[in-house]
């Protein structure tokens, strides 16, 4: 009778762990492309492999570049997506400039947006409340020639990062993550 016991134990133990499969690489590319709005004929895929958090995938479309990382159970583990600048148009006009001509058009680009514009932006582009978030910050931070403000806050065990362009205050950058601080 015992021996019954101990191999229905283990059959029962043997069916639990087939039942948690982790999803395949295909599967975990549909998750982000669903996450994304997207098809696969709509991305160009620049990076996918499995590492120990899960599937992580690179790919873009003529607008974003996208970097998901797809936890093996199937659940978005991180999500980050970024405007794609035409800097080639960018680098040519620059080259055209005439040096006779009068530029005094062009300082009113150089108007900048404040902290509290770039904190506004960014709880817009969540669709939340600075009631429902909490410590907001914002820091300054150059990347990729851009002046940003980063601005960075947390809502239900999420952390949401916005880089919001200080001249312009277009979005350059948004992600939200597990919120990973340590609760004491």
């Amino acid at each position: 009778m015992n021996k019954w016991k101990y191999i229905i134990f283990m059959m029962s133990l043997l069916l639990c762990a087939c039942s948690s499969k982790a999803i395949s690489l295909d599967e975990a590319k549909k998750v982000a492309l669903n996450d994304a709005s997207l098809t696969e004929g709509e991305v160009n895929f620049s990076k996918e492999y499995q590492d120990d958090d899960g599937y992580v995938f690179e790919f873009s479309n003529d607008e974003k570049k996208y970097s998901y990382t797809i936890k093996s159970d199937g659940s978005v583990g991180s999500r980050d997506y970024n405007s794609i600048e035409d800097h080639s148009q960018t680098t040519q006009d620059d080259t055209s400039i005439d040096p006779n001509k009068d530029t005094s058009q062009n300082n009113t680009r150089n108007t900048t947006i404040s902290e509290d514009n770039a904190k506004d932006i960014a709880l817009s582009v969540f669709d939340v409340t600075k009631d429902q978030v909490s410590q907001m910050s914002v820091t300054t931070v150059n990347e990729n020639d851009y002046s940003l403000y980063r601005v960075k806050f947390y809502k239900d065990a999420q952390e949401y990062v916005c880089d919001v362009n200080k001249e312009n205050g277009e979005v350059i950058n948004k992600y939200t993550q597990k919120d990973d601080r340590k609760v004491s």
